[in-house]
């Protein structure tokens, strides 16, 4: 076993390539861009820099402009065909892969539909040939992926990589993650995790938003919620950001439901059903009759101020970003109103940005990998460059 100097020594060679590859993430390119930026000494710098090139880390590329001495400049950047990392979000019917380098550069994307819904027994070969077709799409080998991340609905056992249960996939119980090493041998690295989460990285990355404290909460089919500062919050079992399943009355007989039976997209629909005797079956079907419907717009108003209220007055974020599909048509008509109403009911004016998003700012598989990097890019540097 190695003594303590050793391991010190490992340490700081660990935290100092770590360093490096950050720098290089953040847009720094050539050797004295990188010096500037990590502040390391020239010697340690240059040397990681060499050894990440040697190892096919990092491509060297002549820069067209000079040095101050005439000299020819290099640039450096990550690879995009070895050293990759794949997301994927599972959903009833079909799976989003995401490829990215350790720039965190999205090198391909792919939505790949399932015959059926999955299930415990097909979803290991569901992801398999999801996992191909991305790849060959892509021009990339299996061997040069080093890890996955995998975002799913519902109960999630991070610590044991187990999809547990998800009332939206009636096949899913119990699934052990661990199990595709037999059908994906080349993996070396796993990680999973609920789809909020993933979905928010997205956002926030798709939209160049730099913020680091933030609720964000997603309405569509279901109803979740990702807090986040300076890092995810997810609870102790890492089932937090459920606030679908809050009880809150929300009808004119004080009916008693939760959040997501009230705004979901199917509560939308069931209410504006209900309401005009409708048989409407998709939010593309409404009209601009419906969506400036009055009663129709205090019926998701109520409910989302109520959660919104409750998720300052709790949490108190820097910034609440809100969207999704089952109240994205109600935009124009909600923003407003619903800033207004958090500054006036929220303690001490409540948060300091309310921002909105799109639907199509959202692509899972690329949150979820971006989630997972630092710490597979890390577990890559003990293993395999010390």
């Amino acid at each position: 076993m190695p003594g303590p100097q050793l391991s010190t020594h490992q340490s700081m060679r660990i935290s100092t390539i770590g360093r490096v590859i950050k720098v290089l993430q953040t847009g720094a390119a050539s050797k004295s861009e990188i010096l500037k930026s990590a502040q390391l000494s020239w010697g340690s710098c240059s040397s990681i820099i060499n050894m990440l090139n040697e190892r096919g880390i990092l491509i060297k590329e002549k820069d067209d402009e000079t040095s101050g001495r005439g000299r020819k400049t290099f640039t450096y950047s990550f690879s995009s065909k070895e050293f990759l990392l794949f997301g994927m979000e599972i959903r009833a019917k079909e799976i989003l892969c995401s490829i990215i380098n350790f720039g965190k550069q999205e090198i391909h994307r792919l939505t790949y539909p399932t015959s059926e819904a999955v299930t415990v027994r097909n979803l290991s070969g569901y992801v398999s040939k999801a996992f191909i077709n991305a790849l060959l799409e892509s021009s990339v080998k299996p061997e040069h992926i080093l890890g996955i991340s995998f975002a799913v609905a519902g109960g999630v056992d991070v610590k044991n990589l187990r999809w547990v249960y998800t009332p939206r996939i009636r096949g899913i119980n119990n699934f052990d993650f661990r199990e595709l090493i037999r059908i994906l041998p080349e993996i070396k690295y796993l990680h999973v995790e609920h789809d909020i989460h993933a979905q928010a990285a997205s956002v926030i990355n798709t939209r160049s938003w730099d913020d680091d404290n933030y609720v964000f909460l997603h309405i569509g089919r279901g109803i979740s919620m990702s807090i986040y500062n300076n890092g995810l919050f997810l609870g102790s079992r890492g089932f937090s950001g459920e606030i679908g399943h809050i009880p809150i009355p929300v009808c004119k007989a004080n009916e008693e439901k939760n959040v997501e039976s009230a705004i979901s997209v199917k509560g939308i629909l069931d209410f504006i059903n209900n309401h005009f005797s409708l048989n409407l079956t998709d939010l593309s079907e409404l009209t601009p009759e419906i969506i400036n419907n009055e009663e129709v717009i205090e019926h998701i108003l109520k409910v989302l101020e109520y959660v919104l209220i409750v998720a300052t007055n709790i949490i108190d974020p820097k910034t609440i970003i809100v969207g999704g599909p089952s109240i994205e048509p109600f935009y124009d008509i909600l923003r407003d109103r619903i800033e207004e109403t958090i500054r006036y009911k929220t303690w001490v004016g409540g948060p300091e940005n309310i921002k909105w998003y799109h639907n199509d700012d959202m692509f899972g598989a690329y949150g979820t990998i971006l989630n997972a990097s630092e710490k597979m890019i890390s577990s890559y540097i003990e293993d395999q460059l010390i």
